[in-house]
């Protein structure tokens, strides 16, 4: 009975360590799978909270990652991560909005992108400027 038992515990550990290797490895490889930082377009809701419009792919994850705030400017990092396997492309550019709360009244600060870019103000709630 122990050399049976012992047989079984030897084999779920040899099946074990590689199925532990393989989700470790999916786990890394999803940490690492490229994150892009994405142009916004924000508009004013108040002087305490701004809309943020970001285009992102079809089976892409986006959301705001960060909020800097400075005298002369206020810096919102966007980002969009798609799935770490995909079959064909994600790049439909679906509108996704945010809403973002700043501590200081915006005033005449500049809203800047995660970039550094200047963010492109819209006049109206969810737009897209004409190019």
């Amino acid at each position: 009975m122990t050399a049976a038992t012992n047989s079984g515990s030897s084999r779920f550990r040899r099946c074990l360590v590689p199925a532990l290797v393989i989700v470790a490895a999916l786990g890394w490889a999803q940490a690492l799978h490229s994150t892009r930082l994405t142009a916004i377009d924000y508009w004013v809701f108040d002087q305490h909270h701004l809309g943020v419009l970001v285009l992102g792919g079809s089976s892409e994850s986006c959301s705001v990652a960060k909020v800097a705030e400075s005298a002369s400017n206020v810096q919102i990092w966007t980002e969009c991560r798609g799935p770490l396997l995909t079959l064909g492309s994600g790049a439909v550019g679906i509108p996704l909005s945010y809403q973002v709360e700043i501590e200081a009244e915006l005033g005449n600060r500049v809203v800047l992108d995660g970039m550094g870019n200047p963010a492109t103000k819209c006049d109206i709630p969810l737009c897209r400027p004409s190019e």
